[in-house]
């Protein structure tokens, strides 16, 4: 009140320890009895997006949420693992030969081919990803629909598709357009925004469909064969 006197104002105060919502609680109530009823209540202490809807579940009266650590430090994985498998050989005589690792562990087992990602959309939604090999592409794109719950559309007039990977670097040299910060930036809610309603939940009960291309799978199967045409992988 005395600060109010003097015309200083109280934009907000800061809460980043201790039961979040009891002191929330407690503060807006002080707040509101000096008056300050303009003045935003701050919270903290390694918040997350789980965390705060947790909190706001029980009750807490808060304006600001303050996220650093959870965001910058990459909580969830901070490491990301990564493994090249050769995928493709070319031969003297520049003629490319599909190659796969063969493992009795699914998730070690590789594609063969040069791979490429493509994403279909209908209807202003995401429908589902596409693996092809880009040396053999479908020559039907449309029989490439996963027949799974929330999945593919009717594939009709409004559906479109597009490759995901582009190349970055050329001999060495970078290729293609340096987007700005803002572009990225729209690229991004664009594509947040054109994910179903479903996979866009916090906890999401389905998961987005990410299928291969079936001739792709038939090369592999082909290779992984235990007389496949170059003897073991």
């Amino acid at each position: 009140k005395r600060l109010r006197h003097k015309g200083v104002t109280l934009d907000g105060i800061r809460l980043d320890s201790g039961d979040l919502v009891a002191l929330s609680i407690e503060a807006r109530r002080e707040l509101d009895r000096a008056g300050l009823h303009d003045t935003k209540v701050i919270a903290s202490n390694d918040l997350d997006e789980y965390r705060i809807v947790e909190l706001k579940q029980r009750g807490a009266r808060v304006d600001t949420w303050g996220i650093g650590t959870r965001i910058v430090a990459a909580h969830g994985q901070p490491a990301l693992g990564g493994v090249y498998k050769l995928g493709l050989l070319k031969d003297e005589r520049g003629n490319w030969r599909l190659k796969a690792k063969r493992s009795d562990d699914p998730a070690k087992a590789s594609m063969p081919g040069m791979l490429q990602v493509r994403r279909f959309v209908e209807d202003a939604r995401m429908s589902h990803d596409l693996i092809y090999n880009e040396l053999r592409p479908p020559r039907n794109w449309q029989s490439s629909k996963p027949a799974v719950s929330g999945g593919a559309g009717s594939g009709g007039a409004e559906g479109r598709s597009e490759d995901l990977l582009q190349p970055v670097l050329d001999g060495g040299r970078p290729v293609g357009p340096e987007d700005s910060l803002r572009v990225a930036r729209e690229r991004c809610r664009a594509q947040l925004a054109s994910l179903p309603e479903a996979i866009r939940a916090l906890r999401p009960e389905e998961t987005y469909p990410v299928v291969f291309e079936n001739s792709l799978l038939l090369e592999r199967q082909r290779l992984a064969a235990p007389n496949g045409p170059d003897g073991p992988a």
